[in-house]
């Protein structure tokens, strides 16, 4: 499905509960919304959930959207906020491994790619979900936005609210915390 820009036209028939506006923003954003629900919660009811409720806060709040942004900055923010304060109820975030093992495995496998091939589909999730589980919830959120989300540093300072040098600080940590987590990981069974 190509996704048709959003005109102001569009924005103001979101801003006045127009069904048909708020179906194509729902099945437009479902996809992102559950994935970034995914690298909060493991349990698939809960990131439904997580959806539902980031959805209503967005109907909520569509009159705040002052249109200075994009409306998936916007949207990808107060999604974004509501899953950290989700998250500040719980101590057991984690991301979801098997959604970003593909670009994600490269980081800790730059300079061994012969290992890294060798090693099953399975063997690799189960890896990066353990290396990821120990990052902290702000580093992998900011691999999801970059990795998974295909965000650029300055969406990803708009989401998370954040100066764009430390967007960019952020998600170089972030790559660097991965690598030294993941080394032990694979030299293990290597």
């Amino acid at each position: 499905m190509v996704k048709k820009s959003w005109e102001h036209e569009d924005i103001m028939k979101l801003k006045q509960g127009n069904p048909g506006m708020w179906k194509r923003f729902i099945d437009e954003n479902n996809g992102m919304t559950y994935s970034l629900a995914s690298s909060f919660s493991a349990n698939d009811e809960e990131k439904k959930d997580l959806c539902m409720e980031i959805f209503s806060r967005a109907f909520e709040n569509i009159s705040s959207f002052r249109e200075e942004s994009k409306l998936t900055t916007w949207f990808y923010r107060l999604a974004y906020n509501h899953l950290l304060n989700f998250a500040r109820g719980r101590k057991d975030t984690i991301l979801s491994a098997s959604d970003m093992e593909g670009d994600l495995e490269n980081i800790a496998c730059e300079d061994q790619s012969e290992p890294c091939e060798i090693l099953d589909l399975q063997k690799r999730q189960d890896i990066l979900k353990t290396a990821l589980e120990k990052l902290p919830v702000r580093y992998k959120s900011a691999l999801v936005l970059y990795y998974y989300e295909d965000r650029d540093y300055r969406e990803i300072a708009e989401i998370m609210d954040i100066p764009l040098g430390t967007a960019k600080t952020i998600l170089y940590r972030a790559k660097e915390q991965l690598r030294i987590e993941l080394n032990p990981l694979l030299k293990e069974i290597i």
